[in-house]
């Protein structure tokens, strides 16, 4: 997804965005913060998950395959909504002006190990963090659309 070039009389604020790389930030930041409203569903699925697995326990049935299946999905899903909710405020915050430079929350990540160090301190393109993003919620998505056949798999085997 090619970014336009800035029109004439958009000016860059002091992250060096002009107004139309500050506008996807804003979209970006917003379309994130709306994939994170999955995060309940994800922890309903998990618990009647476990009140399946608890009630086939009580009955005298196992499934065994059951927690460890939900454990490795809850990883997934939360790792996955904790990215997505810090690149919510990291987009959130270059859309406001509030970071200096893209370079900048290059070196702040990669200061925190969340990033690796960019080779010959090249910074990523605005468009190429916007496209990592949208893996990201893809991932998540399929995430929570595996707990959700996960979920009605155990169902169908209660009833």
């Amino acid at each position: 997804m090619p970014l336009a070039p800035p029109a004439a009389d958009a000016a860059p604020n002091c992250t060096g965005l002009h107004a139309p790389d500050r506008a996807l930030c804003a979209a970006q930041a917003a379309w994130l913060r709306a994939v994170l409203r999955l995060a309940p569903l994800a922890w309903l699925l998990y618990m009647t998950c476990v009140l399946v697995w608890l009630a086939h326990l009580l009955h005298g049935k196992h499934l065994p395959w059951l927690p460890w299946v939900v454990l490795l999905l809850a990883v997934c899903e939360r790792g996955h909504a904790l990215r997505l909710a810090l690149d919510a405020q990291l987009f959130e915050q270059l859309a406001a002006g509030h970071m200096a430079s893209l370079a900048d929350v290059d070196a702040a990540l990669h200061r925190l190990g969340l990033r690796a160090q960019p080779p010959n301190g090249a910074v990523r393109p605005l468009a190429e963090r916007v496209r990592g993003c949208q893996r990201l919620v893809w991932r998540y998505a399929a995430c929570v659309l595996c707990l959700v056949v996960i979920t009605g798999v155990a169902l169908c085997q209660a009833a």
